[in-house]
């Protein structure tokens, strides 16, 4: 929790009683205080980065373990960044789940880099085991920053930026920071929704196996679908004899002929055959062919589905994430089940 003197080093906060300007539940700078001081560091034309930082999935957090672990959540996390940014800024609470850092320190992309990879590593901010009073939780983030004057001239502008900056992170699967680009990131409408739905995905892939084409170009459409709509690496079906079906060239991956009981062990505790491997990484001690796969493909996250229908076992489909850490969402795990079960009739209707 902020104290006077951390807070009346800044000529904004020297108006007001600290009583006034702190959240009550976090101990940081509430919302309009965090806001105004960015918008007074605009008038003086002081440069600084505007930094969002959204918990990743923090509903979950809420309805599974209550409210008071979710504001014993919000508490450590706000306590942790107040500690990281010490004397380079100010951390407020924008609500909700969504905290607000004004970065006093190098402002330039690389300096923002550092920051902001620091938060994720050595600072321990985000990406990492909270030790609570009822409950061992594990907490990523979503990070969207910009600067001023670099990136733009006003609040509502700087503003926007750092909002899109953070919509691309989400976009990209969340668990990782985003830092505005002009060129690349200008055309991102935040408010506009590209998400495709559920339904329409089972429609596309039912779609998909009605066409007039072989059972293999199916499956390689289904896939080649699911890795776009998703943004994803790669997504694959490796069959029981370690033959595989891919949207890319996997030659150049040198896939190992696993004994399938390797992977079998990753589900050993799994009710619905489905392993999040990056929330579920202790599993991985179980399986070492495809933990040496994953190693030497250097993937960070990872989706594995059965194929079976009723008896027979045919394979798995996989999705693989090598850019970032991603945190899997309900609706990608949901469609990786649903298209296992596709894959696994397309199968066992081309064996007739």
């Amino acid at each position: 929790m902020y104290k006077a003197e951390d807070l009346l080093k800044y000529d904004y906060f020297k108006e007001f009683s600290l009583e006034y300007i702190l959240d009550p539940l976090t101990g940081v700078v509430s919302r309009g205080y965090i806001l105004e001081f960015a918008q007074s560091l605009i008038d003086s034309k002081t440069p600084f980065s505007f930094i969002i930082m959204d918990i990743d999935n923090f509903k979950l957090v809420n309805d599974y373990y209550g409210h008071s672990v979710g504001d014993e959540c919000l508490v450590e996390i706000g306590r942790a960044l107040i500690e990281a940014v010490g004397d380079t800024g100010v951390v407020g609470r924008y609500g909700g789940d969504e905290f607000v850092i004004v970065y006093l320190g190098d402002t330039s992309y690389d300096g923002q880099k550092l920051f902001l990879t620091s938060l994720f590593g050595d600072k321990k901010v985000v990406r990492r085991s909270l030790c609570l009073s009822s409950v061992h939780i594990f907490i990523t983030g979503t990070i969207g920053s910009a600067s001023y004057p670099r990136n733009a001239e006003t609040y509502e502008d700087l503003f926007l930026k750092c909002d899109k900056a953070l919509y691309r992170g989400k976009t990209k699967g969340r668990n990782c920071y985003i830092i505005y680009v002009e060129e690349k990131h200008k055309d991102i409408d935040p408010h506009k929704s590209e998400a495709v739905s559920i339904p329409e995905m089972m429609i596309k892939i039912n779609a998909i196996c009605k066409t007039n084409i072989d059972k293999s170009a199916q499956m390689s459409s289904i896939l080649e679908y699911l890795s776009k709509a998703f943004g994803i690496s790669d997504a694959f079906i490796m069959f029981n004899d370690s033959t595989v079906i891919s949207t890319i060239d996997r030659t150049a991956h040198k896939i190992p002929r696993l004994k399938i009981t390797d992977i079998d062990l990753c589900f050993s505790d799994e009710k619905d055959d489905t392993l999040v491997l990056n929330k579920a990484r202790d599993a991985m001690v179980k399986s070492p062919g495809l933990n040496r796969f994953l190693a030497k493909r250097h993937d960070q996250a990872i989706i594995i589905s059965k194929l079976c229908m009723l008896d027979n076992s045919y394979g798995y489909i996989v999705f693989l994430e090598n850019k970032i850490q991603r945190i899997w969402q309900e609706k990608e795990a949901a469609m990786a089940i649903y298209a296992s079960k596709i894959l696994a009739f397309l199968v066992s209707d081309s064996k007739k």
